[in-house]
């Protein structure tokens, strides 16, 4: 099986049509369907089914890209390896993290590893939870951070470190004058602002709701943190997260962070997590040591709000 015939199926399984695997790769999508033909033809079996305006893989299909997937990841492996065994610190390491956890990577990130290992390349994305998830299960990177991850068959949680959610307000605004833990009936009398669907931060907030029989309908949503903060600190309204994620607004009295009454707020966690059975290349192995050793302290201590 030749590279172009793979890698012209892999963006077909991606998209899930022709046109857009064509759109993606800059092609025609007849050079396309050619390629995946003589694909089938060299296998002797079907790919993709057609279905509707799209397409569906067969079993075979799902086969084959699991291999590919492996191939990849062995392919990788193999020239760590051989880098490893020459002493050459070099190497390339994706991350995935959720936005309130950039902070504290770039610090592990930048003031330790990319100082210790310059020789290495990283590549810091930025997704949502789910995302994160599909990121690591599918080897597009080596390393993912995420708040309350979902439970994923090709992932295996590698650390947690407690994180627990707190309403953030202006200083001015009610909610941060008010005394002891704050409750969901309290804050639905004001505006809230959420993340999007497919965010962790999003699914604990609709998880708390749902335990509390509260709404909370948005008054602002967005993907960004940095908006939420913004629109906290604006004193438009409030929103939920982390210490951690809001560290320098707090610290700057820009925002003030509210101890949450409800039990899922407090038992939030962020997540590190890889690809499960997979061997990291050794500078993903490194940094995965830094951030266990940075972000994930075994007897960490953490500084909620009041």
């Amino acid at each position: 099986m030749n590279d172009r015939w793979l890698r012209y199926f892999n963006e077909v399984y991606r998209s899930g049509t022709m046109r857009g695997a064509a759109d993606t790769l800059g092609v025609e999508a007849s050079v396309i369907s050619r390629q995946i033909q003589q694909l089938e033809d060299h296998l002797g079996v079907k790919l993709f089914d057609r279905k509707g305006r799209g397409i569906a893989p067969t079993d075979v299909a799902a086969m084959l890209h699991d291999f590919c997937r492996e191939r990849r990841a062995s392919e990788e492996n193999l020239l760590a390896a051989i880098a490893d065994a020459n002493a050459v610190q070099t190497g390339f390491v994706r991350v995935v993290v959720g936005e309130g956890f950039l902070d504290t990577v770039q610090r592990a990130v930048l003031d330790h590893f990319c100082r210790d290992y310059p020789g290495v390349d990283v590549h810091v994305d930025l997704a949502g939870a789910v995302e994160a998830l599909r990121m690591i299960g599918e080897d597009e990177a080596h390393i993912g951070i995420g708040l309350n991850p979902p439970a994923h068959p090709s992932v295996t949680f590698v650390a947690t470190c407690p994180q627990p959610l707190c309403v953030l307000a202006a200083p001015d605004h009610p909610l941060a004058r008010a005394r002891g833990e704050i409750r969901l009936s309290q804050v639905a009398r004001h505006r809230i602002a959420l993340m999007t669907e497919g965010f962790g931060l999003r699914k604990l907030v609709e998880l708390a709701m749902f335990s509390e029989g509260v709404a909370l309908p948005p008054a602002f949503t967005s993907n960004s943190i940095a908006m939420l903060k913004r629109y906290a600190a604006a004193g438009l309204g409030v929103t939920f997260m982390s210490t951690v994620a809001a560290a320098d607004e707090i610290a700057s009295g820009a925002l003030v962070a509210k101890k949450a009454h409800n039990p899922i707020f407090k038992g939030a966690t962020a997540t590190l997590f890889t690809r499960r059975h997979r061997v990291l290349p050794p500078s993903a192995r490194r940094l995965l040591d830094v951030l266990l050793s940075t972000a994930f302290p075994a007897n960490g201590s953490r500084r909620g709000p009041p």
